[in-house]
């Protein structure tokens, strides 16, 4: 796989920036950022992705039609959440996921573990 293309769907603003900056230091192209569930499906409809890191909340929804979508279309995606995986919803509960706060590490591993899952290397079950 060529440069990973990364979408982030992340309803906090200096959040989104933070995981974007994080991963485009570390050799990413971060294709969009999303603060919405329409945002979000907007951009896997238009964009060419390789993975995705979805929060779980975006204001008083949840995430899971873009999960949902991005399954449907074989794109590995993992969670970055500030909830525990048992008040996730079920579909997103065995979903790779760090926990807000993350570090640097936290996220550049999950990145890679999703690129490993898009190449065919790594499986879905959590971290």
């Amino acid at each position: 796989m060529p440069i990973p293309r990364v979408l982030i769907v992340e309803d906090e603003v200096l959040v989104a920036m933070d995981l974007a900056s994080v991963l485009q230091r570390h050799g990413y192209v971060v294709v969009g950022l999303a603060g919405s569930v329409t945002e979000a499906l907007a951009l896997v409809r238009k964009e060419e992705i390789d993975i995705a890191l979805l929060d779980v909340n975006l204001g008083s929804k949840t995430v899971e039609p873009v999960a949902n979508r991005l399954a449907e279309r074989a794109i590995p995606f993992g969670l970055v959440t500030a909830y525990p995986s048992h008040i996730q919803p079920q579909s997103l509960r065995r979903r790779p996921c760090i926990t807000k706060p993350f570090g640097t590490t936290e996220v550049t591993r999950l990145a890679a573990r999703l690129v490993d899952e898009a190449n065919g290397k790594a499986t879905t079950k959590e971290a």
